[in-house]
């Protein structure tokens, strides 16, 4: 039984929330197995996580087994003025906030409470290790290279934290 999450945004922060999906599942993939989650029915779980704005919103939150596909799919509405600000913690918050719900509203039958103790652990340790990186990897701050021509030699300065 594999787990996959797909995530639906608006033309706004749908490509971020995207990436930020992709972030957890890399950070997460250290302590949960995706692929090899063999915990219930031979059907995948999708974990859909939506985050649209209020004017949009109104798919909510819930269960659904899609037969013809062998799918059994979560869907959980990601809290969209969280993610929408600029900090990434928050972003985070809302990513992580997200996925445990969805985890969390999936039944017994599909999926064992042991095994979601497990995912939402690996889900919590997926976020404290993404805030530790937050501060240089999601901000952009890059060290560039600025040259200034001086007579017939030039000097290269690298100057810190200069926003990219």
């Amino acid at each position: 039984m594999p787990i996959s999450l797909l995530t639906f945004g608006d033309a706004e922060f749908g490509r971020s929330l995207q990436d930020w999906g992709n972030e957890f599942v890399y950070a997460m993939g250290v302590n949960f197995n995706f692929d090899e989650a063999n915990y219930g029915p031979s059907e995948t779980i999708v974990l859909a996580i939506v985050c649209l704005p209020p004017e949009m919103a109104g798919i909510g939150n819930g269960t659904s087994l899609k037969r013809s596909s062998s799918e059994f799919w979560s869907t959980f509405e990601a809290d969209y003025v969280a993610f929408s600000s600029r900090l990434p913690a928050n972003k985070i918050s809302a990513v992580a906030t997200a996925l445990v719900g969805a985890i969390q509203q999936i039944p017994e039958k599909w999926m064992p409470v042991e095994a979601k103790d497990n995912f939402t652990q690996a889900t919590r340790v997926a976020a404290a290790s993404l805030l530790a990186l937050s501060c240089c990897r999601f901000r952009g701050h890059q060290d560039k290279v600025f040259s200034e021509p001086e007579g017939v030699n030039a000097t290269t300065e690298v100057q810190p934290r200069v926003q990219a």
